[in-house]
């Protein structure tokens, strides 16, 4: 398959924020809903996913060889799944009140892991880096990566302040602090699924519109000149 460069630098940029996986491409979504009602929770997830797809993307990226779409996509599968499955061994041995499911103050994180592994962005972008040399494919997952935490935390912070007033984190001993914004009036609706998606969708217009006004601003320099 003939590959087309694109630079570590556009790659990482266009991956971080001008092709963002949730904001833009809407890759991900199931845990852009379910990881964000708690920002610790988002953090934890958006940290796991970019490490996860960095090494898949890795991986598919020098294999590419002999690799043709679907044997990509069934690769980047089985890598993320055998990644998955290492990170919730490693919560269970080393960190298991931080997935505590019975305790409520904690995260329920050991629940969420495997999406990660079935998640549109691992597969998607696996397949993708048959396209692309690898300094072009590490770009694109580093910024797709950090670009999909980024996501992930800024919905969480809004969603979890606006839902509770507060936001609170959970020691890896199952302690919990927790910083009070305000008391009084919360929007409850937003922690259940709804809320997910309603700021998902806030979120990405605000970004498409100032992804548009700059086309257009550009376009405007440009004619002009």
């Amino acid at each position: 398959m003939e590959q087309t460069k694109k630079g570590f630098l556009s790659s990482f940029l266009d991956g971080l924020y001008f092709n963002n996986p949730v904001l833009t491409l809407f890759l991900g979504l199931t845990l852009a809903v379910l990881a964000t009602t708690r920002f610790q929770t988002a953090l934890m997830v958006g940290v796991l996913t970019l490490v996860i797809l960095f090494l898949t993307v890795l991986i598919v990226s020098l294999c590419h060889s002999f690799l043709n779409k679907v044997g990509a996509t069934i690769l980047s599968a089985i890598l993320s799944a055998c990644f998955a499955t290492v990170t919730m061994l490693l919560l269970v041995a080393y960190a298991p009140k931080l997935i505590d499911t019975e305790n409520e103050k904690a995260i329920a994180l050991l629940t969420l892991v495997p999406f990660i592994s079935t998640t549109s962005l691992v597969l998607i972008k696996g397949q993708e880096s048959l396209e692309h040399p690898l300094s072009d494919n590490l770009g694109d997952a580093l910024g797709s990566g950090i670009g999909f935490l980024l996501a992930l935390v800024l919905i969480a912070f809004v969603r979890e302040l606006l839902a509770t007033g507060a936001i609170t984190f959970t020691a890896i001993d199952g302690t919990s602090s927790t910083w009070t914004a305000w008391s009084g009036w919360t929007l409850g609706i937003l922690s259940q699924p709804f809320g997910g998606f309603f700021l998902v969708a806030i979120f990405s217009g605000i970004h498409l519109a100032i992804l548009e006004a700059k086309k257009q601003k550009a376009s405007v320099a440009k004619e002009a000149k």
